[in-house]
């Protein structure tokens, strides 16, 4: 692995610097926004050595104007409105922003992958990256920025909660993984104090890989665990893990309907043919994907669809124990 300087503070600090500023209202563009009296005077970042090779940050994001610039190298940048240069992300109450496209003049792209936990993130995904866009695509009201979607808020409590979702963030320096874990200041409750833990991708060869618009599998000596969405291969201790769809071996196909609860579908039509997912034959396991003769694994010629509990769908077709093919439906 690449060496790389990290900026570490003691998390200590943050909680002296929190108490110094106090809530208030102003009105921006027609709605209330917590605002910090100006006797804040920092510390804006602060982080903390996990021992394991995670990091993690606290961010005073608790201007409506001002900008926080961090780098995963650097720490703290710099605060204000103004580019700072040199950054990686930033930050101004909940909105987190990536140094790319509408956002900045760097080439920061980041992949979310949901319901994964941070330990289980070791290589980084074949796709899904996205950069920053003044767009609104999905038609939610918001701009369409990589990080958005780091926080759920509820309408009723109007509090802002941390998704289950983990992200890979590439940099210049390295692909960082990340997980955000509160909005709220630990000692006073404060909003505007996102805090994250993240840490630098080893630089290892990847189980996962891009066989001209297949996926190929390096297998090894193990179960290699999948998830769909994401497009990436997980580093899973426990095959109750909620993060991974589907895992290969040379035993077959294993469906995780026990930690991520998923369903299976065999449709009998080729792969483009699949373009919305059945009505029912959904079941629990992957057990017909393969018929296993000794060393010889030959697929059924069957498309598979896979389900979600949330209702989402991805196709799937294997072509040997070590290729597939899968997308979103």
């Amino acid at each position: 692995m690449t060496a790389r300087t990290i900026w570490i503070l003691s998390l200590a600090a943050c909680s002296a610097g929190s108490a110094v500023g106090t809530d208030v209202t102003n009105t921006v563009d027609g709605e209330t926004n917590p605002l910090v009296d100006t006797g804040f005077s920092g510390p804006w970042v602060t982080t903390s050595d996990n021992g394991d090779s995670t990091y993690t940050t606290v961010v005073a994001s608790i201007s409506t104007v001002d900008w926080v610039w961090f780098s995963f190298t650097d720490g703290e940048v710099g605060v204000g409105p103004d580019d700072r240069g040199g950054w990686d992300v930033r930050f101004r109450r909940e909105v987190v922003q990536l140094n790319s496209a509408t956002s900045g003049s760097g080439d920061v792209q980041a992949a979310p992958l949901d319901r994964v936990a941070l330990a289980e993130v070791r290589w980084p995904p074949m796709g899904g990256w996205t950069v920053d866009s003044t767009n609104d695509a999905d038609g939610d009201g918001y701009e369409d920025w990589a990080l958005f979607s780091w926080f759920d808020y509820d309408y009723e409590t109007h509090t802002l909660e941390a998704a289950n979702r983990s992200f890979v963030i590439r940099t210049p320096q390295g692909d960082v993984r990340v997980r955000f874990d509160t909005y709220y200041n630990e000692v006073d409750g404060n909003s505007g104090y996102p805090k994250f833990t993240w840490g630098w991708l080893p630089e290892e060869p990847n189980p996962l890989g891009d066989a001209g618009g297949q996926w190929s599998v390096n297998q090894g000596a193990g179960t290699v665990y999948l998830h769909l969405q994401g497009q990436v291969a997980l580093d899973v201790t426990s095959p109750d893990s909620a993060g991974w769809d589907i895992g290969l071996s040379a035993q077959g196909a294993v469906l995780n309907n026990a930690g991520a609860g998923l369903l299976a579908a065999g449709v009998a039509a080729p792969y483009a043919d699949v373009t919305a997912p059945p009505a029912d034959g959904f079941t629990a396991t992957l057990d017909d994907a393969f018929t296993l003769d000794g060393a010889t694994a030959t697929p059924a010629d069957v498309t598979w669809v896979v389900k979600h509990p949330d209702g989402n769908h991805e196709k799937v077709r294997f072509e040997a124990l070590d290729l597939l093919r899968a997308e979103e439906l």
